[in-house]
């Protein structure tokens, strides 16, 4: 029945018995009250220890009282934790999303213990940065609600970044041709000739790699713009059907200067006479292509549905003496910062521009700053356009490059991971470049070289970014190198070597550390390989800086302008494991041989069979040239790792087999310690 307002006393059944209260608890009080006439009143009141209990000593003040009940739940733990994209100073640590009562706002991650993220992460990765390559990092993940509280930690991961090794195979050096005028583009022609342009001077010509004659099929003279900076002849193409009715060859370069920066580039298709050994009956595919003195790009690559593919970069906007010029990768009507896609002959209408692009004109992708290789390669089957690209202070990049897709400059650089949040590159500042990602759809690459948690600043010192300056590339498919076959090879300018990275059995991923090759030889612009694959050549720049032999820089760099051979040296035993792989030959053409990887090779302490497809059963077998057995191990995991450090240098034979003991794969290992 209704009381008057704060009449405690009217009824017994108003006061509670005693309560014994916890601190720190909460405690829910219900009380239900029926409506009736007049003015009526609820009031909830006690009486604290100490105070009488006649009636309470205070109505419950607000401080004590709350709208909702807080939220005292933890998230559950996150799981699954793995890492991907694994280099020497970085990789990428996934793992599946923890759950909540109401909901997880982010994470916090922890290596070896400590917190490394200044904020909360709102997705299920995170690029751990600043590592050292060869080393082994403990990682966990604790999830966190709005309220505060957090979960239990993660079941911990073990992630050991990469080394960053030398090669070890054997190569002999010859020099081809020396003192060029800044050899740009190679081509090993199906002539057996090493086809190049000439930047400064102009010329296309190809050289006898055998007797070191050089033969000058073109002469562009007045045609032919150059004034300073990265200008010149630069691009160089063969059709692939050079030799059986098609003789074509393509080559670019600037034809106009309208400034000191802005120049017009031409793409142009030539006819190779073979008995006057000339190049004639020019056409023009494209031109009015955007030109600079910074950031040409200028690859080409034609690719197996029989379509040019060009590289333009962006002009070098935002940097040096290009500092004011708009930057313009981003926007697909115009040339500039893309991959476009061509005709190699005009169509039935006389159009060089394929009706299937991905856009109303030239452009494949954009998002590039400065795209310097660009090669397809074949992985099992499946034709992949490959490309390397400068980053600006840091992130150097491999990439696939696939149609329509953005590659993020200058939204984004390298990975997705806010390492340049607050800088400004390419005339743009980049607030939050995690976001940028997810709203531009950007491709990541394969890889970003050196990818710091702090970039430089100063840009008078470029000589000290973490950067290598990769150029020109090259798809090594061959068996002919134990170990090298669905490799990229990149030329490096600034780090004056060649690198190889070996791809996954699909193609997109790398599963091998950066391997350098030929170190302090030159200023790496461009490498191709010999149809046997056993010969690589590099073009050596003229002038500029490059790391020596001890990774000092000079600024002198060695073999000026020259094209050099590297032949490889097979060890003594290889006659002999090559008998034992063709008598194996059958085993490797199984489709299951495709589900193993071997890599490094050569091993020095270490090499990994890579399962892309764990199946229970795997046996690894290594036996030595006398075809003794010495290891015999499991390889059940994704990844096993089989110890050499022990063994002696030489040739070796690993044979994988299923669960019944069938051979599926059998390749031979070189140990060089």
């Amino acid at each position: 029945s209704a009381t008057n307002y704060r009449q405690w006393t009217k009824y017994t059944s108003q006061k509670s018995v005693a309560i014994s209260l916890t601190a720190g608890q909460i405690y829910y009080v219900e009380t239900l009250m029926k409506e009736s006439t007049g003015s009526d009143n609820l009031s909830v009141g006690w009486a604290k220890p100490g105070q009488s209990t006649t009636a309470p000593s205070e109505v419950i003040p607000g401080t004590s009282l709350m709208t909702q009940l807080p939220d005292l739940i933890p998230p559950t733990a996150p799981t699954n934790l793995s890492a991907t994209i694994i280099a020497q100073t970085t990789f990428r640590l996934n793992w599946t999303a923890a759950t909540d009562n109401v909901g997880v706002t982010g994470y916090d991650v922890y290596r070896n213990g400590v917190k490394i993220n200044a904020s909360l992460i709102a997705n299920t990765y995170y690029d751990v940065t600043g590592l050292v390559a060869g080393t082994t990092y403990t990682m966990t993940v604790i999830a966190k609600d709005a309220a505060g509280n957090s979960s239990p930690a993660s079941s911990p991961l073990n992630v050991t970044t990469l080394l960053n090794t030398t090669g070890t195979e054997s190569f002999s050096m010859r020099t081809i041709i020396a003192n060029q005028r800044m050899p740009h583009d190679l081509v090993y022609g199906p002539d057996g000739n090493i086809w190049y342009t000439e930047r400064f001077a102009g010329t296309v010509s190809f050289v006898n790699p055998v007797s070191g004659i050089k033969t000058i099929v073109l002469t562009l003279g007045s045609a032919m713009v150059l004034v300073a900076g990265q200008d010149g002849l630069m691009g160089l193409s063969l059709h692939p059907q050079f030799l059986t009715g098609k003789p074509y060859v393509y080559i670019s370069y600037t034809y106009q200067s309208l400034s000191a920066t802005v120049r017009k580039t031409r793409i142009e298709r030539y006819t190779y006479d073979s008995i006057a050994k000339t190049l004639g009956q020019p056409v023009t595919v494209l031109e009015n292509i955007p030109g600079s003195n910074d950031h040409n790009s200028a690859r080409i690559a034609i690719g197996p549905d029989l379509k040019l593919y060009y590289s333009v970069g962006d002009m070098g906007a935002g940097q040096y003496d290009n500092a004011t010029r708009t930057q313009n990768a981003q926007n697909t009507s115009i040339y500039e910062g893309k991959i476009l896609r061509l005709n190699t002959e005009p169509d039935g209408l006389g159009s060089w521009l394929p009706t299937d692009n991905p856009f109303s004109n030239a452009v494949f992708s954009f998002g590039h700053r400065n795209a310097q290789g660009l090669v397809w390669g074949n992985v099992n089957g499946t034709d992949i356009l490959y490309n390397d690209e400068h980053g600006p202070y840091s992130d150097d990049e491999i990439n696939i490059i696939e149609r329509g897709r953005n590659f993020g400059w200058p939204n984004v650089i390298g990975w997705c991971d806010g390492n340049y949040n607050g800088r400004t590159t390419g005339n743009y500042t980049i607030v939050d470049e995690i976001a940028n990602c997810v709203t531009l759809n950007v491709k990541e690459p394969l890889r970003s070289l050196f990818p710091s948690t702090n970039p430089p600043t100063d840009a008078t010192s470029n000589s000290t970014w973490p950067t290598v300056a990769p150029s020109g590339c090259d798809f090594y498919g061959s068996t002919a190198i134990p170990g090298w076959q669905n490799s990229l090879l990149v030329a490096n300018l600034k780090k004056g070597t060649v690198s190889r990275f070996k791809f996954s059995n699909d193609g997109q991923s790398i599963i091998s550390d950066t391997i350098h090759y030929f170190r302090g030889l030159g200023r790496f612009r461009d490498v191709v390989v010999s149809a046997d694959g056993l010969k690589i050549y590099v073009a050596c720049d003229s002038s500029g800086s490059t790391s020596g032999p001890t990774g000092n820089v000079t600024t002198t760099p060695a073999n000026p302008g020259s094209i050099l051979e590297f032949t490889y040296i097979a060890p003594p035993q290889a006659r002999y494991v090559q008998q034992v792989l063709l008598e194996n030959k059958l085993a490797n053409e199984d489709p299951l041989a495709k589900s193993i990887d071997v890599y490094p090779n050569p091993a020095t302490n270490y090499f990994v069979v890579y399962n892309y497809s764990p199946v229970p059963g795997r046996i690894m077998e290594l036996f030595d040239l006398n075809g003794k057995l010495i290891r015999k191990m499991a390889i059940n995991n994704t990844a096993t790792r089989v110890e050499t450090a022990t063994l002696s240098n030489g040739l070796y034979v690993l044979k994988v087999k299923d669960s019944k003991g069938k051979s599926i794969k059998t390749e031979k290992i070189i140990v060089q310690q």
